[in-house]
C-alpha cells in the first residue's frame, strides 16, 4: 500500500514538475469587429430568408423578383438574393429572371465631369492635327 502511494505520489509530481506549459491564448489573432448593417439590409436578407420556407417555386420567384426590382439594394442584398435563387429556385429560367432584373436594376455609375481647370490648360496638341482644342472630338473619315 505504502510502495502504491509513493508511486502514485511520484506520477503526479513528475507530471506537475515536467517543465510543460500549455498555453491558450488567441492574442496572436485579435477581434475582428464587423460593422453594423443597416436596418433595411437586415429586413431585406430576412426577406429573403424568409421566402426560402414558401412551398412553391412560383410563389419564390414572385418574392425574389419584388425584391430585384427595388432601387438601391446594396450589395451584399444582391449577393444574397443571387445566391438564394441559385439554391431555392429549381428552373434555370426562374434564376435568369431574377438575374435579369437584377441587373436592369442596377443604378447608373456616375462619372465625375472632368475638371475644366484642368483640360483648360492643356497645351495643344502636337502633330499635324495640332489645331485640334483638347475638349474637341477627332473623327476619323
Amino acid at each position: 500500500m505504502r510502495k502504491t502511494a509513493f508511486i502514485s505520489t511520484l506520477f503526479i509530481l513528475s507530471i506537475l514538475l515536467s517543465g510543460c506549459i500549455i498555453v491558450s491564448s488567441n492574442k496572436t489573432h485579435p477581434p475582428q469587429q464587423e460593422c453594423p448593417k443597416p436596418p433595411q439590409t437586415n429586413a431585406t436578407i430576412a426577406e429573403i430568408n424568409a421566402a426560402r420556407g414558401l412551398h412553391t417555386d412560383s410563389a419564390r420567384l414572385e418574392i425574389y423578383e419584388a425584391i430585384a426590382k427595388r432601387p438601391n439594394l446594396s450589395p451584399e442584398e444582391r449577393i444574397h438574393l443571387i445566391e438564394e435563387s441559385k439554391l431555392n429556385l429549381h428552373t434555370d429560367s426562374a434564376r435568369k429572371q431574377v438575374l435579369l432584373i437584377l441587373v436592369n436594376n442596377h443604378p447608373p455609375v456616375v462619372q465625375p465631369a472632368p475638371n475644366q481647370e484642368v483640360t483648360g490648360t492643356l497645351p495643344p496638341l502636337a502633330g499635324p492635327e495640332s489645331d485640334v482644342a483638347p475638349n474637341e472630338t477627332v473623327s476619323e473619315e
